[in-house]
């Protein structure tokens, strides 16, 4: 079979036969796809990455700048991540669905940057901050996840999860130097001036990017992208700009009940330990120094699980390959329950719980791109997201709470058993169904399809 004959065969959902042959069809993507995919990295870098970076160095001056407890300056910046995905992604994804992806994405880019600028201005009433940094984080997520990965998985549908990790492991790596610059601005220019300059750097440099750059296959020439073919007339392919299904009518699928289980176990661990980190891991006799150190690789394990999950999961035929991850974390938190002052131990154990760490920005789209079709993306991925936020919010809440009633012992047992438990039901979802030529997800099957093995 000739190069171009297998292209016009491929869909999202028939991988290719071998690694070769993934890499030389990921090499004849036209130019558009890759301009989409420079900027969905603008765009996650300026609407989530700096903002989550500047974070840590705005919340002592905005509990200063407003005489407010720490603890209102904290609750501020954590509420709007567990609040804004519940409540404004399933409306992002709506729209984007409706309005098409780039008056949608213009929208909320607009409205990111004005509402993040604006919280140098507002009033020190802690409801009316909380809701400009809810709509600031609510308008991040969206432009992620409905905007940014929507049309990259368009023009790249075979090979969306290389697409989605390169997005994720450059915008992680670049975030290794944000801190120190971040500090020094907060402390030369304050942290309202920063929060100003955050909100119109998104409107000067990643919203023009978004405009000209961000386009779908949908609104580009057509049968210019891989699983697009020419015979498709224009009502075909638009096909996927409006829902068809309910939003809340895709809760009753339970594919996508069981992918906000797996997305919201991918965070759970890691952030727990994460959070807990100095206390858990300083009973066991590490320095703050070997802690800080341990933290480190654990963001080298998340890189590695990044590059590593994306291109499995696009030749994969199921979610199984994810329990690979699960796995690790499960290593990795037996070491630690079981070693005492062990460095390389702990090292090696931070890096295996690391892995899935970020990998929220590579499975659920992939999943609800295989299961769902591009029909229901963004609505898909708008619930998954919102509802495993909200579950992978609480956690570290209800583990620090098993943690003082039971020891650190009993929380470890615990992560070990529902991340085992997350792992099996990998195995117990169904195979992604497999799409003809050029065709989206049926309605009545969407989410519902269980192949046969």
């Amino acid at each position: 079979m000739s190069q171009t004959s297998t292209l016009s065969a491929l869909t999202p959902n028939i991988p290719p036969a071998s690694f070769r042959q993934y890499l030389a069809i990921m090499r004849t993507y036209p130019k558009k796809a890759w301009t989409t995919l420079l900027a969905a990295i603008a765009v996650v870098f300026f609407s989530s990455t700096v903002y989550q970076s500047a974070v840590a160095f705005t919340v002592g001056p905005v509990s200063a700048g407003f005489d407010w407890p720490l603890s209102h300056a904290v609750a501020a910046f954590t509420l709007p991540i567990i609040i804004a995905p519940a409540l404004l992604l399933p409306l992002g994804g709506y729209l984007v669905g409706r309005s098409g992806l780039r008056t949608a994405g213009a929208i909320f880019g607009v409205l990111y940057g004005l509402s993040t600028a604006a919280v140098a201005v507002l009033p020190g009433n802690f409801t009316v901050i909380l809701i400009a940094l809810t709509l600031s984080v609510g308008c991040s997520f969206i432009l992620v996840f409905s905007v940014a990965f929507r049309a990259v998985a368009g023009w790249m549908p075979v090979h969306s999860g290389a697409a989605f990790a390169i997005v994720g492991s450059l915008t992680s790596l670049v975030s290794v130097l944000l801190p120190p610059i971040l500090a020094e601005t907060a402390a030369t220019i304050g942290w309202r001036a920063l929060f100003v300059s955050i909100g119109l750097c998104y409107i000067i440099v990643a919203l023009p990017m978004q405009l000209f750059f961000l386009t779908t296959p949908t609104n580009d020439t057509r049968g210019t992208a891989v699983g697009i073919t020419t015979n498709q007339d224009a009502s075909e392919i638009n096909q996927e700009r409006a829902p068809r299904k309910s939003m809340w009518g895709l809760l009753r699928r339970p594919v996508l009940l069981a992918s906000i289980l797996i997305n919201a176990m991918l965070l759970a661990p890691t952030v727990v330990v994460f959070n807990i980190a100095e206390s858990l891991l300083s009973e066991s006799g590490y320095t703050i120094g070997q802690i800080s150190l341990s933290l480190s690789a654990a963001k080298v394990g998340s890189v590695i699980g990044l590059i590593f999950i994306g291109p499995m999961l696009d030749r994969a035929a199921s979610p199984r390959v994810i329990a690979v991850l699960f796995v690790n974390v499960v290593i990795g938190l037996a070491i630690v329950a079981t070693t005492q002052n062990v460095f390389w131990a702990l090292l090696v154990a931070m890096f295996l719980i690391g892995m899935p760490f970020g990998a929220e920005l590579i499975v659920p789209p992939l999943l609800m791109l295989r299961y769902f079709g591009k029909g229901l993306f963004a609505q898909a991925l708008a619930l998954n997201m919102g509802l495993s936020a909200v579950i992978a919010g609480a956690a570290p809440t209800l583990a620090q709470i098993l943690r003082e009633q039971f020891g650190s012992g009993t929380l470890l047992i615990t992560l070990i058993a529902m991340t085992l438990a997350i792992a099996a039901l990998t195995y117990a979802m169904p195979k992604f169904p497999i799409l003809p030529e050029g065709a989206d997800m049926p309605e009545e099957q969407a989410g519902n399809r269980y192949r046969s093995k």
